[in-house]
């Protein structure tokens, strides 16, 4: 899902490049490092015969698809995007933020379905 950045400080930018600095650029969850590859559930460094392999493998029709980690910035326990003090700011892979966020997008989605069952626009 896009983020709306018109919800998010006008220096999220410099925000969110601080706080992956901080972090060194590695998950503070699991620890992947920016721009490696996830492999299915194995990682391998960007560049390294193991991405190439990987890389010949998928193509080949052998193996799954490479996908490079990209960091992103989380709010972690306060989802207001507003809400950018340090401690409140991880740096994280797509899979941990995801994780992290999928309680709120779950009952998110149950009150758009309630809301729309309501109003009789539930497509069936």
């Amino acid at each position: 899902m896009p983020c709306d950045y018109s919800k998010y400080p006008k220096d999220w930018k410099a925000i969110s490049l601080r706080i992956k600095e901080r972090e060194e650029w590695k998950c503070k969850f699991c620890g992947v490092k920016h721009g490696d590859l996830r492999v299915g559930d194995e990682v391998v460094r960007a560049g390294s015969s193991e991405a190439f392999y990987a890389s010949e493998n998928y193509a080949a029709g052998l193996g799954p698809k490479p996908r490079c980690i990209v960091l992103t910035v989380a709010h972690l326990a306060d989802p207001n995007p507003m809400n950018c003090d340090d401690d409140n700011l991880a740096a994280l892979c797509q899979r941990c933020h995801n994780r992290l966020d999928m309680p709120m997008r779950q009952s998110n989605a149950r009150k758009t379905r309630a809301l729309k069952a309501k109003q009789g626009t539930m497509a069936l």
